[in-house]
């Protein structure tokens, strides 16, 4: 096909395209302005891409838009968010930001810009169980926190876990616990919950620490014994297992994962506005509200300027931890 053929065809298919959206009653350029991009950097099934997908129906309403989710993940939703640092306020496109992904710039040897983004509200925010395996001689008598350190600081760099991931905020929540309390613990990567889990059960690995999705279906059978929760207060549905903070640990306790809602740089005032309400509403639905609970996601919202400033206070909060510890992808 020569130069000319293939313009002509580029210039067909536009014309194509908009005499398309005109039988629909739409211009192009309202089409455009019709539809909200939720872009996220995990893939479909993953919790994010199910709040999402929950929230977006509640979004549409309140906005009179579409709302879709788009899936393009890798490197720990880094690549999403740095297309959206590119993007305009035209774009209609905005990302969950969650604490993983700031530590996945870290690990990379690159900086979040938070001031290449506009962070509209907290959503959520997550926590870690800490779990070990009663059928291991090691830690068969540990049954709180200071029982794990105890066994911890006599054994040093006896007790082997496995976390979500290398620089999870579990991962690193276990490391900053070690240098708390001057103990060393010997950390196993895996890709992925399961097969942690997998060697967990099998007998390999002393602790797990992760969050409560694939752990709270065993926390009343012999094959777990969860001995703490990394979040200021006690769960309702795991009533009986302290906190970090209970335990002496605040610091801990006041640093969990969080998922910001954020937009592409320089959004109007009235755009910034009328997306945070929206998720704000979302949220607020009786619903939604108890589907993310469900999901272990514990509804949060604040504004603007908070959000940023907690993303601010945790990244310089981890990436010391990463720097102490020498953690690497």
């Amino acid at each position: 096909m020569t130069t000319r053929e293939r313009s002509n065809r580029r210039l067909w298919l536009q014309a194509a395209g908009a005499l398309t959206l005109a039988g629909a009653g739409l211009s192009p350029a309202r089409a455009q302005g019709d539809i909200v991009r939720i872009m996220l950097g995990f893939p479909a099934g993953s919790s994010v891409d199910v709040i999402a997908r929950v929230m977006a129906p509640h979004m549409s309403k309140t906005l009179g838009k579409n709302v879709i989710v788009e899936n393009k993940p890798g490197a720990s939703g880094t690549i999403a968010i740095r297309q959206l640092e590119q993007m305009g306020p035209e774009s209609q496109t905005y990302s969950f930001y969650p604490t993983t992904t700031m530590m996945g710039f870290v690990l990379q040897g690159q900086e979040p810009v938070l001031e290449k983004i506009s962070v509209l509200t907290e959503m959520y925010e997550q926590f870690s169980i800490f779990a070990i395996n009663p059928n291991l001689p090691l830690v068969a008598n540990v049954k709180t926190l200071k029982d794990l350190v105890d066994v911890a600081r006599a054994n040093p760099g006896a007790i082997n876990y496995s976390s979500a991931g290398v620089g999870s905020i579990s991962h690193l929540t276990t490391e900053k616990l070690c240098n708390l309390t001057g103990t060393k613990m010997q950390h196993i990567a895996y890709k992925g919950s399961q097969p942690a889990l997998q060697d967990f059960f099998a007998g390999q690995l002393h602790l797990v620490v992760m969050d409560p999705t694939n752990l709270v279906a065993h926390l009343n059978t012999p094959r777990l014994r969860a001995i703490a929760l990394n979040y200021p207060q006690r769960m309702p549905y795991m009533p009986d297992v302290p906190t970090t903070a209970e335990a002496g640990y605040k610091e801990l306790a006041s640093v969990v994962a969080t998922v910001m809602f954020v937009g592409p740089p320089n959004l109007p005032d009235d755009q910034f506005r009328t997306m945070q309400q929206a998720v704000h509403q979302a949220i607020a639905d009786p619903a939604l509200n108890k589907r993310m609970q469900e999901l272990y996601a514990l509804p949060k919202t604040s504004t603007g300027p908070e959000a940023r400033a907690l993303m601010q206070r945790d990244l310089a909060f981890w990436k010391k931890v990463i720097s102490e510890n020498g953690i690497k992808p």
